[in-house]
């Protein structure tokens, strides 16, 4: 996020402090976009009065790449974005909602506040209301975690989703108020039926995993093994003040990019193998025609200069030395020439 924090350094309001702590809060960006499935864009106040600087913007994986918002680095005026002059003025996050072409649309705008409770940023999401607004409203409260608290956590948490993650959210109670076609695909492959109402840590939820191991290096994240599937599962817990105010889990079958990468290492593994046996085979050619050229080349000079064959071996053996040649190529020579 190197661009996020030049891009403020230049054109920014901002001082060092705050835009150290906007640059923690820069990694999620991309993440919060997908988490809501909707379109991102980050302002902060602009050095020219009258201004927000758009620092970033982000698109979900489900909005069509062709479809591409305006590059970052733009000075937009106050009055183009009413719900983010608000945002500024109020330090509330707010909503608004309208029809478009008969689907409902909308827009959630964030707080980002310093330590001193001043607004330094706001995010604005604008999105399509391809669920229900009350499981869309879970979404957008998750997203307003990581983006207000998110920065607690490591930046690799925040991969990009795919079509192949699936979502769900517990509230601070540890309960389960949303979950995906992909979650519940994933549950009602495993015998569990509902989710929503459940408790997160619920012995049900978790009777068809027969194995689960938290990966190296990524405290994070589980692989979990169901049946013949394989599960991947990231989970991160949201607190303020030693209150826990909620839960995002990520849970993916990767049953087939493992078959894939488990193929892919035993090709190569197979691969390597056939290299070192025609490896082994050119060395042992090799190995026959030295021993070949070697038998002429001590049959010339035991005729020539009338020396045993161990002689003959040890003159050439003596020429290679002294000529750091191999023992071939000094057959080779007498072979040509009759002689060392």
């Amino acid at each position: 996020m190197s661009d996020f924090t030049e891009l403020c350094r230049e054109k920014s309001s901002l001082d060092p402090v705050q835009m150290d702590l906007l640059g923690q809060v820069a990694p999620c960006l991309p993440f919060v976009a997908d988490l809501a499935r909707a379109d991102l864009r980050f302002y902060v106040p602009a050095k020219a009065e009258g201004f927000y600087l758009l620092a970033a913007e982000e698109r979900s994986f489900t909005i069509p790449s062709e479809e591409r918002p305006v590059s970052p680095g733009l000075l937009v005026s106050q009055t183009a974005e009413p719900l983010v002059r608000e945002t500024f003025r109020t330090g509330k996050n707010l909503n608004q909602w309208q029809e478009i072409e008969g689907e409902g649309a909308g827009m959630r705008s964030y707080a980002i506040t310093d330590s001193g409770g001043a607004v330094i940023a706001a995010g604005l999401l604008s999105f399509r209301l391809l669920l229900p607004m009350e499981e869309y409203t879970h979404l957008l409260h998750a997203a307003e975690m990581v983006l207000r608290y998110g920065r607690k956590f490591d930046p690799l948490m925040y991969r990009r989703l795919t079509m192949e993650d699936g979502i769900l959210v517990a509230d601070r109670f540890h309960r389960i108020v949303f979950a995906d076609e992909i979650v519940l695909h994933i549950y009602r492959n495993m015998g569990v039926g509902s989710l929503v109402g459940r408790h997160l840590f619920d012995k049900y939820l978790r009777q068809g995993i027969d194995r689960e191991t938290t990966v190296r290096k990524r405290p994070w994240e589980k692989e979990m093994q169901a049946g013949e599937r394989t599960l991947r599962e990231s989970s991160m817990e949201f607190s303020v003040g030693g209150n826990v105010i909620g839960h995002i889990v990520l849970l993916s079958d990767i049953t087939e990019s493992r078959r894939r990468e488990q193929d892919a290492k035993v090709q190569e593994a197979l691969m390597k193998r056939i290299q070192e046996l025609e490896d082994e085979l050119e060395s042992i050619k090799d190995s026959l025609e030295t021993r070949k050229l070697l038998d002429r080349a001590k049959g010339i000079l035991m005729d020539s200069a009338h020396i045993s064959e161990v002689e003959s071996y040890r003159r050439i053996q003596r020429q290679a030395m002294v000529k750091r040649m191999t023992i071939k190529e000094v057959a080779e020579t007498v072979i040509k020439t009759g002689r060392i």
